[in-house]
């Protein structure tokens, strides 16, 4: 039964009715920063021991926590010998308690007592502690200072209103926070407040994705929150705090003070750059997205460029093939879904998945450094088959609404059809993911056949995202037979589905043990990698046999890779090689005799000019960022990257350095390649570094450069 209103928050009680709805925010950030440092120290490290002896290591290796479970066991008995006013000193009989056994093992061992070392130990672990939960513990202060003078300003008629409005604020911190923790345990990466608004824009194309991705530790993240709430109010509820008359005063003094304190620049940090994301609480690192602009002067430089040339840094919209066009060969070309380079036998010849690529490679063209530039399907169509740089969701969607009305960059079909190609895009995948089906209808391709085609046939899905890629072998063959009998050349691109996540090959299709290790998501991924090198086989003789093979390029690439925990990330959320590193195999009348390997920094936005140079055409009237293939690179080319969600991650390699920036959340991760190619072991740099400045610049300025050069209007003339 509800008490009455005014015995919960009216005069001395407000301050209760304030610390119901703290509470259950300071143990949720509590809780949120604790298994975000446990799991990135104990479970995404994988120490010597985990599996259980991980316990034993904190519980023998830490000061902090042997000295937690005495306070905890001095607590109880303290509580009854020791008078009320003392009862708070119970941590220190905890102390003097640690200290004994320490001197006493150290006596019955017979060495020194090492106390020195264990004060400095402990020292150290208490300012790693403080400068962790500083920012939690100074959010937590001041919310709850806010809520009790908001409270008091309501005054007792609009009291209820007010208690009930940050009920209905705390619940939704208490979710922002589970949303941020399930996003850590997914990704190994803390929430930002783009991807949040993204998610939230997008939720109806996005649930079924999500929802695919959804586990346990996420339905538990998501759930702890209201949970916390519940059980702090009931019990605050049924034990209300008593204060002293002269401790009143002190409510508001006392928190606001110590808020301000801990969210200042006089609170601990963590001087050692590879920890210092765990100074940042959610809610201070999401207000910090949306506030801070790290990117402005560089956005501003590309404007200002873009203003006083007319010309955007690449453009397309005048872009136009040349040459005498006789003679022209089929192009076909594949993207395979979230096939990684080090998942193919290509790369990694002891795995045994791609039997079919290595054959093909026999007589083709391998290229040794392929990446994406965003690891997003998506995106892959536009390095690809506009030969742009791709940008991030949010910005894509704008531009796609522009094409639409204004079109700018030329695709690929568009280039091709003066030359009297027919063009058709096969997808096994839906188009409900985002802005999908529109980048596909911008695309401009005469033909396009999705999931939702086949389905209608009668095709089952194997996943969340489509149905079993050889469903669409038949009509591609009937496409490609049609095309043959109009004597027609033709581009056909093809997009496979069978890799995307949750990994899951058709049921018929026979699964072996392919991951050492244990990892079961990277053996399932495996074994569809395994299915798509089928499928290849099985397309090949289809669009490239009877005749066709000597008049046809056939391309296989990934559209991008995938994380299997290497960097505290699953999915292709990182910008690490996993990610970005992919196969490519060029199939050419050309390479037929003479295979090759194409050495050198490489990127998606390099295959249309690749396959102008294969068909004996010219690129006249553009300028693409992109590079052919065949043509010699130097080491040093720049390679830029971009995360899938607005400022979430840039990344950029120059020769054997590179450097991945997190938008200012965290210090820039800087890697030497040639001595560390598995970019485990970063050296963290912040601003004042002048190598990293320039990089971020750079990468920055590039981003600006990309998002401008799909919009911009062409250039003067």
């Amino acid at each position: 039964m509800r008490e009455p209103e005014s015995s919960e928050i009216a005069g001395e009680r407000v301050h209760c009715a304030a610390l119901r709805m703290a509470l259950p925010v300071a143990l949720m950030l509590l809780v949120v920063k604790l298994l975000k440092v446990w799991m990135s120290l104990v479970v995404f490290q994988r120490w010597p021991g985990y599996g259980g002896e991980w316990i034993l290591r904190v519980v023998t290796g830490s000061v902090t926590f042997r000295f937690f479970l005495l306070a905890l066991g001095v607590y109880w008995p303290w509580k009854r010998i020791a008078p009320p006013r003392w009862r708070w000193l119970f941590p220190l009989p905890a102390a003097l308690l640690l200290l004994a056994v320490k001197i006493g093992s150290a006596l019955v061992r017979g060495t020194p007592p090492g106390l020195s070392h264990l004060i400095a130990t402990w020292t150290g672990e208490i300012h790693f502690l403080a400068a962790t939960f500083a920012r939690d513990a100074g959010f937590v202060c001041l919310y709850f200072c806010l809520i009790h003078l908001a409270l008091l300003a309501a005054g007792r008629a609009f009291q209820g209103h007010a208690r009930a409005l940050f009920m209905g604020f705390t619940v939704s911190l208490l979710l922002l926070a589970g949303a941020d923790l399930g996003y850590f345990i997914r990704t190994g990466q803390n929430g930002t407040s783009q991807a949040m608004f993204f998610l939230l824009k997008n939720v109806r194309s996005l649930a079924p994705l999500v929802a695919g991705e959804f586990s346990t530790s996420s339905v538990a993240a998501l759930c702890s929150g209201p949970l916390l709430f519940f059980v702090s109010w009931r019990y605050l509820k049924l034990h209300p705090p008593r204060l002293a008359e002269r401790w009143r005063r002190l409510v508001i003094l006392v928190p606001m003070a110590a808020g301000l304190f801990l969210l200042s620049p006089f609170a601990p940090t963590l001087e050692n750059p590879k920890y210092g994301r765990f100074s940042r609480d959610v809610f201070d690192g999401m207000v910090r997205d949306v506030v801070a602009d790290p990117c402005f002067e560089a956005d501003k430089s590309a404007r200002e460029e873009l203003a006083s040339t007319g010309r955007p840094s690449w453009e397309s919209s005048s872009l136009r093939l040349a040459g005498a066009g006789k003679d022209l060969p089929n192009v076909v070309i594949v993207m395979v879904e979230s096939l990684r380079a080090r998942s193919t036998s290509l790369h990694n010849p002891a795995l045994g998945t791609t039997p079919f690529l290595v054959e093909l490679s026999r007589h083709a063209a391998v290229v040794e450094r392929m990446h994406a530039v965003i690891p997003r399907t998506s995106s892959a169509w536009i390095g690809i088959l506009y030969g742009m740089y791709p940008i991030s969701d949010i910005a894509a969607q704008a531009w796609v609404t522009r094409q639409y009305a204004d079109p700018r960059p030329k695709s690929l079909p568009e280039l091709l059809k003066p030359y009297g190609y027919a063009s058709a895009f096969f997808l096994a995948t839906h188009l409900e993911i985002d802005n999908e089906r529109d980048i596909v209808a911008n695309l401009r391709f005469d033909t396009v056949r999705s999931e939702e085609d086949f389905r209608r046939e009668g095709a089952v899905r194997v996943n969340t995202m489509g149905v079993a890629d050889d469903v669409m072998l038949k009509p591609i063959g009937e496409w490609v037979a049609g095309q043959r009998a109009a004597k027609r050349p033709f581009l056909l691109t093809v997009m496979t589905n069978v890799g995307h996540a949750p990994y899951q090959p058709p049921p018929s299709w026979r699964r072996r043990i392919l991951a050492s290790g244990g990892n079961q998501l990277l053996n399932d991924s495996l074994n569809c990698v395994s299915y798509s090198d089928d499928f290849l086989r099985r397309l090949f003789p289809i669009v490239a046999g009877g005749g066709l093979a000597d008049s046809t390029i056939f391309v296989v690439l990934g559209d991008h890779g995938q994380g299997f925990g290497e960097h505290q990330s699953y999915g292709m959320r990182t910008l690490h090689e996993e990610c970005l590193h992919i196969p490519t195999v060029i199939y050419a009348p050309r390479f037929k005799e003479h295979p090759v390997v194409v050495r050198g920094p490489r990127q998606q936005i390099d295959l249309l000019p690749t396959l102008a140079d294969l068909m004996g055409l010219r690129l006249e009237g553009g300028r693409l960022p992109g590079v052919s293939l065949l043509r010699e690179q130097a080491e040093e080319r720049p390679l830029y990257f971009m995360g899938s969600i607005d400022d979430s991650f840039l990344a950029l390699t120059r020769g054997s350095r590179k450097w991945i920036y997190h938008f200012d959340r965290t210090p820039v991760e800087a890697y030497d390649l040639a001595t560390d190619p598995g970019e485990q072991h970063p050296a963290y740099r912040d601003g004042g570094d002048p190598a990293v400045r320039g990089a971020v610049r750079d990468m920055t300025l590039w981003r600006e450069r990309s998002r401008l050069s799909l919009i911009a209007a062409p250039p003067r003339r």
